[in-house]
């Protein structure tokens, strides 16, 4: 394989163009090229984001289409829905298992969590849930969801990236206390994929 194609998704505020600059930043750091784009709504209000990472070798367009996606992180679980049909059919879907509503109230309606795992599993063979939000909570920083996945991401993209230069800048995000936080939640994301086996693309 020459390349992959990465989509990152969530909702706005969760740092998903943070995780994609840093795994970009990474694959550079490994000599490979790398092309992202972002499409999102209401980014600001919690609206949906896709970003979309490509990296390998003459990477000449940032984005793809359906179907065509080696990997699909998601950061929150009813975008790791909407991102599906992005997905190849032997592809990896790693995804937080929080659904996050809108400040819209009703929008969503009730949402069941398990049901919507049971939909996933159904339909995706190499599916990765991962409570990133607790872990992150658990650490003192909701906020650090998007490391706890990042983490994840690392050890299913370490043929692609430089995992070493990547621990180092995850460390530098945020100062004292946030950056140990981080650094913190993104090495629990990959005891966590380790202890998954997840696929290594």
């Amino acid at each position: 394989m020459k390349f992959v194609n990465v989509v990152i998704t969530g909702v706005g505020g969760q740092g998903l163009l943070t995780m994609a600059r840093l795994l970009a930043e990474a694959a550079m750091a490994r000599g490979f090229e790398t092309l992202a784009a972002e499409t999102h709504g209401m980014a600001q209000r919690g609206g949906s984001v896709v970003v979309f990472l490509r990296i390998g070798e003459e990477i000449y367009a940032p984005t793809f289409s359906s179907g065509m996606a080696h990997l699909v992180v998601s950061t929150e679980l009813i975008e790791a829905v909407r991102s599906v049909p992005y997905l190849r059919s032997n592809g990896v879907l790693a995804t937080n298992t929080k659904v996050i509503y809108p400040a819209i109230p009703g929008i969503y309606g009730s949402v069941d969590e398990n049901q919507v795992l049971e939909w996933l599993r159904a339909r995706i063979p190499n599916l990765y849930t991962v409570p990133a939000s607790n872990v992150a909570e658990s650490l003192g920083n909701p906020r650090a969801t998007n490391m706890v996945m990042l983490g994840v991401a690392s050890v299913i993209l370490e043929r692609w990236i430089d995992t070493e230069y990547l621990a180092k800048e995850v460390s530098k995000i945020g100062k004292g206390r946030i950056a140990e936080i981080n650094r913190q939640a993104y090495e629990r994301g990959r005891e966590i994929a380790e202890s998954l086996r997840v696929v290594k693309l």
